[in-house]
């Protein structure tokens, strides 16, 4: 009924006042007994006010999520750039080895069923990782150190 007839701001606002009143009512028998003022900061009553604190935070976060953003976009622009340097033919071993890796995987995918694929790359990259090198593979090690342009920016 919730997703149908939702309640109304004022329905929550009182119900939320009428927690508050109950609680309260109950926590000022207690021993030591507590204030309704000590209740409301608890209950979190104001909420829905404006409050500079939770919009510092509100920013801080937004701007954390930009810290984040730019960085991936920045991590992606760099492969981009690696990989066009393959194609560039300004370096010709790097984009002869890339283009021999391209005919051969062609020619290896198009020879074994897409089944066998999925399985033999399953089972690689699930391996035991006592089967696991700790440093990275030969051309994931040449694609790292091909140059970006990262180097000359501001």
């Amino acid at each position: 009924m919730h997703y149908i007839h939702p309640l109304t701001v004022t329905q929550l606002d009182s119900l939320r006042h009428q927690a508050t009143q109950i609680v309260s009512m109950r926590l000022s028998r207690a021993e030591p007994p507590l204030r309704k003022e000590i209740v409301e900061y608890m209950l979190d009553v104001g909420s829905h006010m404006w409050s500079m604190r939770r919009s510092k935070a509100n920013f801080f976060r937004i701007m954390g999520v930009l810290g984040r953003i730019q960085t991936v976009v920045g991590d992606m622009a760099t492969q981009g750039e690696r990989l066009q340097f393959f194609l560039s033919w300004r370096e010709p071993r790097a984009t002869a080895l890339f283009v021999i890796f391209c005919l051969i995987a062609a020619i290896a995918l198009y020879v074994t069923p897409f089944q066998v694929v999925v399985l033999v790359t399953g089972f690689y990259v699930s391996r035991h990782p006592r089967f696991r090198h700790k440093l990275p593979s030969a051309p994931l090690n040449f694609f790292r150190r091909l140059p970006a342009r990262t180097d000359c920016m501001l």
